[in-house]
This record gives C-alpha cells, structure tokens and sequence, in this order.
C-alpha cells in the first residue's frame, strides 16, 4: 500500500512546483519456494556413512527406492539417511537382506503382520544367542588377560599355561 505526500520543491529557474513522494509499505507475505528434500547419492552416501555401491546394492534388493531425474540422476528422500543407518545396523547384527525385505515394510506403512511378528522375534532371539556367545567369549578372553598379566607379575609358565588351558576350554 502506498500513501501520496505533496511536497513543495524548487525547479531551477522555474520557481517552485509541487512533487509527491510515495511511502511504501513492505509486503511481508513474501513466499519462498520450498527447498527440495531431495539428495543425490553420493550425499546418501556420505550422510549415512555408507558407500555408492552400497546403495545401489540396496536398490537392487529391494531395500530402498529412488527417483530419477529427467537426467537420469538418482534422487533419494531426507529420511532415507535413518533408513540405511537402520539398514546397516541390521546387516551388522548378521540379518541377510531377504529378511530386512521382509521387515521394513513396517517402517513406512505402520502396518504389521502376523508373519512380520514371527520374523521380528525370530531376529531378536538369534541376536540374544549372538550377545550370550560374544559375551561368553568376551569373559574367557578377560580371564586370559588376567592369567597373562599374573606372567608378567612373575607367575611361573607352568601355573600360568595350566590356568590358561583350563579358562579356554
């Protein structure tokens, strides 16, 4: 919206005419196009600490989705860095891609089912035997410590290697 003052100025040499002066007032309804929430692959890549090659992998497999450019590019969604984070962990624990298939389903749509259920616990229970087994062998290796720093102390070899055989068996 404007508003017109008049003002008297002088012309030179013709006296003085009448000028208006507009004020402006700023439109702060001003839009800004959305920035896209869109990356491309080796952004992926980079913010789920994961490699090109593991993406397209992951595509392959059914485990993540991208769009393509009019180019030809491949583009991918802000929240499929959580996704291939969470993907990645699952491999770590030792889950084959055909059950991770099987089991993200449930991320994007909320909906599980019966067999997704099973899957879920069947995961959980190898994972706890894994953490049983890791921790078992954790304890021997601190008991070895323990039978190794007495040989350093001066404990005699025999002592030592009976106590070692025995914390390994």
């Amino acid at each position: 919206m404007t508003t017109d003052t008049a003002v008297r100025a002088s012309d030179e040499g013709s006296g003085s005419r009448e000028v208006h002066a507009a004020t402006l007032e700023p439109d702060i309804n001003v839009r800004i196009k959305p920035r896209s929430r869109r990356m491309r692959i080796g952004a992926l890549a980079e913010r789920a600490g994961v490699s090109v090659r593991s993406l397209r992998y992951y595509e392959e497999q059914g485990l993540l989705e991208s769009e393509r450019t009019t180019g030809g590019h491949r583009e991918y969604r802000e929240s499929d860095v959580t996704r291939v984070r969470f993907m990645q962990m699952l491999y770590a624990a030792g889950m084959p891609s055909r059950r991770i298939v099987e089991l993200l389903p449930f991320l994007a749509t909320g909906v599980a089912t019966p067999t997704m259920l099973d899957h879920f616990d069947e995961e959980s229970d190898r994972i706890q035997h894994q953490i049983e087994a890791l921790t078992a062998t954790h304890d021997r290796l601190t008991r070895l410590r323990d039978i190794a720093a007495e040989s350093v102390a001066g404990r005699p070899p025999e002592e030592c290697r009976s106590s070692a055989n025995a914390a390994a068996a």
